[in-house]
């Protein structure tokens, strides 16, 4: 019923603009927050949907779905927090055919939850904007979730990239046999 805001989202085109710095004046500068007392038109507009590795890098941080778009904020070390909703249905058939414990690629391979997940009706406008200002504001929060990514990392570098696969596949096999 309050799925609105989240098709709005998967919709939703993503623009970088560039300004002219000199029109703004800095309102709350410790937190980027900049204003302008005119109309300010863009010097330049630009579409970026097929460059998703490049805007995480370049975000603060970054609210996505699960899926492997976790792994790859996860690669470029940006704090996120991942969302998702379904149909009910779906859902608890979907929850009785996977035995992981989190949805989020980076909390299974860290085998704990470090990414915040909002499932359902957690996934919510309040909910989410209450944590992505907690990970803006909150510098050494961000950073704190972010630290053992580069562990990851290194062992998806050093070839683990198949034992991650086997792990995978060892748990989809056990869920089918149950």
């Amino acid at each position: 019923a309050e799925s609105y805001w989240l098709d709005g989202i998967r919709a939703a085109h993503v623009y970088r603009y560039v300004f002219d710095g000199a029109q703004f004046a800095a309102w709350a500068q410790a937190e980027g927050q900049y204003v302008s007392a005119d109309v300010v038109h863009p010097q330049q507009v630009e579409l970026i949907d097929d460059r998703a590795r490049l805007v995480m890098a370049a975000a603060e941080v970054v609210l996505l779905a699960s899926g492997t778009a976790t792994l790859e904020c996860m690669l470029v070390r940006r704090p996120m927090l991942v969302a998702y909703r379904m149909n009910p249905l779906s859902y608890v058939l979907v929850s009785r055919m996977l035995d992981v414990p989190w949805v989020s690629l980076p909390n299974n391979l860290l085998g704990r939850q470090q990414v915040p997940e909002f499932l359902q009706a957690d996934a919510n406008p309040d909910n989410l904007s209450v944590e992505l200002l907690g990970l803006l504001r909150q510098p050494e929060r961000a950073e704190q979730q972010v630290q053992p990514f580069a562990a990851i990392h290194g062992d998806l570098r050093r070839g683990s990239a198949a034992r991650v696969a086997d792990i995978v596949l060892e748990t989809v096999n056990a869920t089918h046999a149950n």
